[in-house]
């Protein structure tokens, strides 16, 4: 796992720039002004940082710093070098976590969505270790469900749970699925659809 203090994570990308670096994102865009709005986002290395401080549970209001995890480092389907270089932190963060308290959905849904986007052929060039690394955390998805096996599981938490397991095993279209079931109207949709076919 590269260390948070290495002097790689300044050579590694993300969505917005260099994982090492604050920077800024556009909020809006519009076919009269362009871009506009600008938002700070903090580098990866902080933001994993806030998550070792920070593993519980947070409203989906408030949702940092996991909003800006996922729009760095899966944004809208495409994966970084950053995203490969960071799932194995988050998995740890996570399993060291559990043992003490509920933990953010944010730790299954983040590597399960990088993961997603990797099997369906997102391939960013990243040096052979940081890939290696990634690769033996995405199995250890696997340990962070059985680390949270006694928490509470509101029905979006368990579909994403078993949307991460089932890509950690490879079956892509599955977890997609179990994605898509993490919202209780999706689910009824579904039903619906099934019953009247």
């Amino acid at each position: 796992m590269l260390a948070l203090d290495s002097p790689r994570w300044s050579k590694l990308g993300h969505a917005y720039g260099c994982a090492a670096d604050d920077t800024s994102a556009p909020t809006g865009w519009s076919a009269a002004t362009g871009f506009h709005g600008y938002q700070d986002i903090p580098n990866v290395i902080s933001c994993l940082r806030r998550l070792e401080v920070a593993p519980q549970r947070l409203p989906s209001s408030d949702w940092q710093p996991w909003d800006t995890l996922v729009s760095s480092l899966c944004h809208q389907g495409t994966i970084y070098p950053a995203s490969f270089a960071a799932v194995p932190h988050i998995i740890d963060i996570g399993l060291r976590a559990a043992a003490r308290q509920e933990i953010d959905v944010g730790f299954f849904l983040l590597p399960t969505l990088i993961e997603q986007s990797r099997l369906e052929g997102e391939h960013p060039e990243t040096d052979t270790d940081i890939l290696s690394d990634y690769t033996a955390a995405v199995l250890r998805l696997h340990d962070l469900a059985h680390a949270v096996r006694g928490h509470s599981w509101p029905a979006d938490y368990v579909a994403i749970v078993g949307a991460a397991i089932t890509v950690a095993k490879g079956h892509l279209q599955l977890s997609k699925l179990l994605l898509e079931c993490s919202e209780e109207k999706r689910v009824s949709e579904l039903f619906k659809w099934i019953y009247e076919h």
